[in-house]
């Protein structure tokens, strides 16, 4: 994993928070689920990218 990465995984954990925190208040509990579903399928392939 090189810096280019690490940014990356940073940059997106920080629109996560941003999302969760900000938009998630006018989010359903499905549709929150559903975000946080989404959110781990995208980590969940950024680290299949990283380290295979």
């Amino acid at each position: 994993m090189n810096s280019t990465d690490i940014r990356r995984m940073k940059l997106v954990s920080r629109d996560m928070k941003y999302l969760i925190e900000r938009s998630g208040r006018h989010l359903t509990k499905q549709n929150m689920h559903d975000l946080v579903l989404d959110l781990v399928v995208a980590f969940s392939q950024l680290f299949t990218n990283l380290f295979c």
